[in-house]
């Protein structure tokens, strides 16, 4: 708001897209109300729910995880397969959600490693990666170090083992959602100075829209970007957009509630 005016400025919704866009890859960024998110820095979620894919050929040993697991951390959210070839499939083919992956070493199909070796070729940011397993040794330990596995739980008897796994999985989904986040962090400090540099050339309010999508389009990892008002009735109209969108703007209706 210029300084000596009653003019209020309404903020404008950013949306942005990792891929082509479309529905289900857009998302927003900023809100259109004119409120703001949280600054403060600190997570918002500490009580989300982790998504854990479980892979071993012993069916009691998924059964027993799947009943322990849960108890000892009300978050996790277990999927099982009984070969490292479904695992796979469901992550990379499926492209399943999952916070964490747990696995045995040796299965008939594929052995842990190779599974993990699989998914680190596919994924461009894979899951944490948690080795348990019986078969420990100080050459599949070093492996396992060596390939980048999250972590290393040896197989024990009793119960106390699932406090121990349940622990570590949380441990790691956090530290790599912390990661990520200062890495989001990095990439938005990046567009802002970005965009500072050239609003300097910017005398309208399109120029300043344009400029803002035009860095977000163009900075890793989102490709489509747009702004759009709030209209009257509620509904936000599409400004200005950068990068390819292959008539999403033309087929969405978008409130000042709602997300694309």
């Amino acid at each position: 708001r210029p300084a000596g005016t009653g003019a209020v400025t309404r903020f404008a919704r950013i949306a942005l897209a990792t891929g082509p866009a479309s529905p289900g890859s857009v998302r927003r960024m900023g809100e259109s109300s004119g409120t703001a998110e949280r600054g403060d820095g600190r997570s918002h979620d500490g009580d989300q729910p982790l998504r854990v894919l479980v892979v071993d050929d012993d069916p009691l040993l998924l059964d027993l995880v799947s009943e322990f697991l849960p108890r000892e951390d009300e978050r996790l959210e277990l999927t099982t397969y009984r070969t490292a070839t479904d695992a796979y499939e469901a992550v990379v083919d499926d492209h399943a959600r999952v916070d964490c992956i747990v696995s045995d070493y040796q299965m008939p199909d594929l052995d842990g490693l190779e599974l993990l070796d699989g998914i680190q070729e596919t994924l461009a940011d894979p899951p944490p990666f948690i080795l348990y397993t019986g078969h420990g040794s100080e050459r599949i330990a070093s492996a396992a170090i060596s390939m980048g596995v999250t972590d290393y739980v040896s197989k024990e008897s009793g119960t106390e083992q699932y406090e121990i796994l349940a622990n570590r999985i949380g441990n790691a989904v956090e530290r790599t959602r912390a990661s990520r986040r200062v890495s989001t962090l990095d990439r938005v400090n990046t567009v802002i100075r970005r965009i500072d540099r050239r609003l300097v050339e910017a005398t309208t309010h399109e120029q300043v829209n344009r400029v803002a999508c035009d860095a977000f389009a163009h900075t890793e990892p989102y490709t489509f970007a747009w702004v759009g008002t709030v209209s009257d009735d509620g509904r936000v109209v599409p400004q200005v957009s950068s990068g390819p969108h292959e008539g999403y703007l033309a087929a969405i209706t978008v409130t000042a509630d709602d997300s694309p």
